[in-house]
């Protein structure tokens, strides 16, 4: 096998190249080109071009819709955005600015995207809100791929949370981006094609008996990270990213992603709000020491 090195932008530019020649309108096409780029320069493969084939196939047959114009509406301090079956990266980029000026002028504010596609890493998406000085929370529901503790079915996604908290210069000082699985089911995928097996507590066979073979694990479901209490975490993250904005839980079958961001503005004095995702967000007096 030969290996090839390309640099983030050769990568950016190969993938922007392809999106486009399968029908996605080049502004669509960009962000997605550049998430894809700067999560293989990160090191996140599971977030990489091994996605690139992926999305190309799925415009061809309309799974996602290439020149979809997001609809942005605000009221109060949340922001609404329609994707209209399009990719979530353009959407969330439509939406950002707005969120960035509803937080910095109320104190904080929230992000709802409706209607899209898979949104990849969502660090990607908060790291914008760090550079602006902003708390930045996003979360995204998922098919159902993961068991709670003691059940053999999968009820909910892998429902990954990211946030990031800025530093004194703006820029983050971090930055987590997590799914709320023991492992992301690309990577179980990974493992399977390439004839790997898989650590114990990742998944659990079709019977609820664990596994550590990929392919029946992926036949079968993943498990929460962190048991019980993870599984709990995952749960909100469906009531956010689900319920409160009335689309399809992960236990229905669906094929586009949705997601919720939101962002706090840091307040003088060394006191930062915390932020509750959802329709109302609560703020705290909370005090955080400041950050390098």
């Amino acid at each position: 096998m030969t290996t090839v090195e390309l640099s983030r932008e050769e990568i950016e530019a190969v993938c922007l190249a392809a999106l486009t020649v399968h029908g996605a309108a080049a502004g669509n096409a960009r962000p997605v080109a550049r998430a894809i780029a700067m999560a293989e320069a990160a090191g996140n493969r599971v977030c990489g071009l091994y996605y690139l084939p992926i999305f190309c196939r799925h415009l061809a047959i309309g799974k996602v819709d290439g020149g979809a114009i997001p609809e942005v509406s605000a009221r109060g301090v949340t922001v609404t955005v329609d994707a209209r079956s399009g990719f979530a990266h353009p959407a969330i980029a439509a939406g950002t600015p707005a969120l960035i000026d509803l937080a910095r002028s109320n104190g904080l504010g929230a992000m709802a995207v409706r209607n899209s596609y898979n949104c990849l890493a969502l660090g990607h998406h908060v790291h914008p809100l760090a550079d602006a000085s902003l708390i930045g929370i996003c979360v995204s529901n998922a098919p159902a791929a993961v068991a709670p503790p003691g059940a053999a079915a999968a009820l909910f996604g892998t429902n990954p949370l990211a946030f990031a908290v800025p530093s004194k210069e703006g820029t983050p000082a971090i930055l987590v981006d997590q799914s709320l699985s023991a492992v992301t089911k690309t990577e179980m995928i990974l493992r399977r094609d390439r004839g790997e097996a898989i650590p114990a507590g990742w998944a659990q066979d079709r019977n609820g008996q664990p596994t550590t073979d990929a392919a029946i694990g992926l036949e079968g479901s993943l498990l929460p990270a962190g048991g019980r209490k993870g599984a709990n975490v995952a749960l909100l993250v469906e009531v956010l990213a689900a319920a409160r904005l009335g689309t399809q839980h992960g236990g229905e079958r669906f094929r586009k992603r949705r997601g919720w961001a939101a962002a706090c503005r840091p307040i003088p004095d060394r006191h930062r709000p915390w932020s509750l995702l959802g329709r109302s967000l609560l703020g705290s007096d909370r005090q955080f020491g400041r950050l390098p």
